[in-house]
């Protein structure tokens, strides 16, 4: 069965698009899972997670193709039983490729250090866009299908011995480029700034193409700011409402927001679980945000679980 039949039976809630999925990638799904944990039952578990998670998400989402999605969605819970597993000394195969990239700067998940992980991020994205295919089908191969060298031998045609050393050379030019940028003191750590031209310089395939669309770096405070108001500004060619562009978001699963009889929103946009008893000028609530009674906010973005006392003003 094809991808868009499979996606078709999850919009129509169909028993039969589970199955479906199995039988088409179940092998596939079951293999990522095995590499990453070394207990069967908690593989076969975070699969049969992965297929209740996936009727939850499919609709909205319309994935094409198919077997990308569900491997993300398999390999990230695979990722939490396997920190889980860590923390009780449960040890897999998948320690070995993850501690093989030690020596590269790793991805901080403090809250102060997002943009450092999305600038990471994007690093990573371009050194594999430089890679030739074989390199990229390596790198992947191991460090995200957690695939073991012999697995990767057979079906590249090459010696585990080859794989290693080829391996080991991949992990060497990446730490080059990402710890030479953060030992620049006049560099900014930018992608595009320093990284892009950095592997440019130094001889490395680089692929580029022509983009027309909305685009903005968020580099910055201000900048952040800017991209959010340009959500509420109907003169900015982003258009969130497009039914050829839907975008998808991650939902935290809470109650619909409440605005008091009292309350006045103006030109905002107010998310799930917000409550707003004052007044919202042109700005942006994420989840869980309150505006209590008597409070003002204006051209201001409150980030999740913000709280506004009463009669506090907040303004741009």
């Amino acid at each position: 069965m094809k991808d868009r039949e499979i996606v078709e039976l999850f919009w129509k809630r169909s028993p039969q698009a589970v199955d479906a999925l199995a039988m088409a990638y179940g092998t596939q799904l079951r293999r990522l899972a095995g590499n990453i944990l070394s207990n069967p039952q908690d593989a076969e578990e975070c699969v049969n997670d992965a297929y209740l998670g996936l009727w939850d998400s499919i609709p909205p989402a319309r994935p094409q193709p198919l077997l990308p999605y569900a491997l993300r969605v398999v390999r990230n819970l695979c990722l939490k039983r396997y920190h889980w597993n860590i923390a009780q000394k449960r040890n897999s195969q998948f320690d070995l490729a993850y501690s093989e990239l030690e020596s590269c700067p790793a991805d901080h998940t403090g809250p102060e250090q997002q943009q450092d992980a999305k600038e990471l991020r994007a690093a990573l994205e371009g050194f594999l866009r430089g890679l030739s295919q074989r390199d990229r089908v390596l790198f992947l191969g191991r460090y995200w299908y957690a695939c073991t060298h012999k697995e990767l031998a057979l079906r590249l045609g090459m010696t585990e011995n080859n794989v290693a050393v080829r391996l080991s050379r991949l992990r060497e030019k990446l730490r080059k480029y990402l710890t030479e940028d953060e030992a620049d003191k006049t560099s900014s750590n930018d992608f595009g700034k320093n990284i892009i031209p950095n592997m440019l310089g130094g001889g490395e395939k680089m692929v580029a193409y022509p983009f027309e669309g909305y685009w903005k770096d968020v580099g910055t405070i201000d900048s952040l700011w800017e991209a959010n108001m340009d959500l509420l500004n109907p003169n900015v060619a982003l258009d969130v409402w497009d039914p050829e562009w839907k975008i998808y978001s991650r939902t935290a699963g809470r109650p619909g927001h409440y605005i008091s009889s009292g309350a006045k929103v103006d030109n905002s946009m107010v998310t799930e679980g917000c409550v707003v008893e004052g007044e919202v000028a042109n700005s942006i609530l994420f989840a869980g945000s309150q505006v209590k009674k008597g409070a003002v906010i204006e051209s201001s973005i409150l980030m999740p679980g913000a709280v506004v006392e009463e009669g506090a003003h907040i303004a741009y």
